[in-house]
């Protein structure tokens, strides 16, 4: 990576914020000596948390400032390097999240529309069964089973109300 071209923007940047290097580091979180030094074109390029405390210092972010870098550097008519595909790459990540969000959208419409599908089938198939109201019971005139008239009882195999089914238990018992 050109180092040189990143100090020198992050320089032209930290002077037409007006700020002292003191401030920038507060804001940053950063030792002042590492802004210091990050402008004083000393030694290897920064790390990656100094540059980010110090360009966040300036009140913008890495991306932004990498941006700009890059503008830069293709006015100047530099050789593509490890930046271009940096760059390259974040914006294949946004492309790539941006479609997955697209598809996992579109996943959902789909689901609720399979759902509503299903529900209408069954909705056809109790229809056609012959089954009638929420409690899917179906109506017993058109199954072939005998209707009782309104208010009648039904008879269970066990009801203590039948005399005959009473004194059958009666007589089981004392014997």
């Amino acid at each position: 990576m050109d180092w040189r071209l990143v100090r020198e923007h992050y320089k032209r940047l930290f002077e037409s914020s007006g700020r002292t290097q003191t401030d920038v580091a507060r804001a940053a979180g950063v030792p002042q000596s590492a802004i210091h030094k990050l402008m004083a074109n000393t030694g290897d390029g920064p790390s990656v948390e100094t540059l980010l405390g110090a360009v966040q210092g300036l009140g913008i972010t890495l991306s932004e400032f990498f941006g700009q870098v890059e503008q830069e550097r293709s006015r100047d008519g530099s050789a593509p390097t490890a930046l271009d595909r940096l760059v390259r790459l974040e914006q294949f990540e946004q492309t790539v999240a941006a479609e997955f969000l697209r598809v996992r959208v579109d996943l959902e419409v789909l689901r609720a529309a399979e759902h509503a599908q299903r529900a209408e089938l069954e909705a056809l198939r109790r229809i056609a069964a012959g089954v009638t109201g929420p409690d899917k019971r179906p109506d017993p005139g058109d199954a072939g089973e005998p209707v009782a008239p309104p208010g009648a009882r039904r008879r269970r195999p066990n009801d203590t109300s039948d005399p005959a089914t009473a004194r059958g238990r009666r007589r089981r018992r004392i014997a």
